[in-house]
C-alpha cells in the first residue's frame, strides 16, 4: 500500500508494532488531518494519531491542517515529552494542550533526561513536584543530576524519597548533592 518505514519500540509503553505508513506521502497534496487519522484509525492501529502528533516531521503538517492536540488525553505531549522532541513539544504547548496533560510530560523528560524539554514545560507554569513529585525521583533514579538539580531549584519537594530513589539507582553522587544542597 504504498512506501513504509518501520518504527522503532518505545521504551515504555509498546505503542507501535511493525511497519506504519508514511501518511503525508501516501496521501500527497489530497490529505486531510479526517483522511490520514481516518486510514489510521481504520488500520485499527491505536494511538497513531497521538504518534503522528508527537512526531516533528509530522507536527506541523497536522496543526496546520486543524488536528486536535489533546486526543488521547494527551499521548502526543507525552510521546514527545518521552522521546525529547523539544520542537513538537513547544508547539504542542503553543497550540493548547490541555494544562493537566503537561505533567506527565515533565515525569517523561527528566526520567529519560530531557533537560531541555524539562526547562520548556517548567518554564510553562508546570509545577515541579506534580503527581507526586515523580520527575525529581525518576530523575535521580536514572542519574540525571543537571535536572534533578533544576527540579529541587524550582520546588520540588521530596527531597528525602529523591535521595533514596538516587541511591537506589546507583547514583550516589546525586544523593551526596541532594543532602548537601537540599536537605535542611
Amino acid at each position: 500500500m504504498g512506501k513504509f518505514i518501520t518504527i522503532k519500540k518505545l521504551e515504555k509503553g509498546n505503542f507501535f508494532k511493525g511497519e506504519v505508513p508514511i501518511f503525508i506521502q501516501e496521501f500527497g497534496k489530497r490529505a486531510s488531518v479526517e483522511k490520514v487519522f481516518g486510514f489510521a484509525r481504520a488500520a485499527g492501529k491505536e494511538n497513531w494519531q497521538a504518534w503522528l502528533l508527537a512526531q516533528p516531521e509530522y507536527l506541523p503538517w497536522l496543526l496546520r491542517n486543524g488536528a486536535d492536540v489533546n486526543i488521547a488525553e494527551g499521548l502526543a505531549l507525552k510521546l514527545a515529552a518521552q522521546e525529547g522532541h523539544y520542537s513538537s513539544v513547544k508547539a504542542l504547548i503553543g497550540k493548547g494542550i490541555k494544562r493537566t496533560f503537561i505533567g506527565e510530560a515533565l515525569v517523561e523528560a527528566a526520567e529519560r533526561g530531557w533537560h531541555s524539554v524539562v526547562d520548556l514545560l517548567l518554564k510553562n507554569g508546570v509545577n515541579p513536584c506534580v503527581l507526586d513529585c515523580l520527575a525529581i525521583k525518576g530523575a535521580a533514579f536514572n542519574g540525571h543530576q543537571a535536572i534533578v538539580r533544576t527540579l529541587a531549584d524550582n520546588g520540588s519537594e521530596q527531597i528525602k524519597e529523591a535521595i533514596s530513589k538516587a541511591s537506589m539507582g546507583g547514583y550516589p553522587e546525586i544523593a551526596w548533592m541532594l543532602k548537601k544542597d537540599y536537605s535542611g
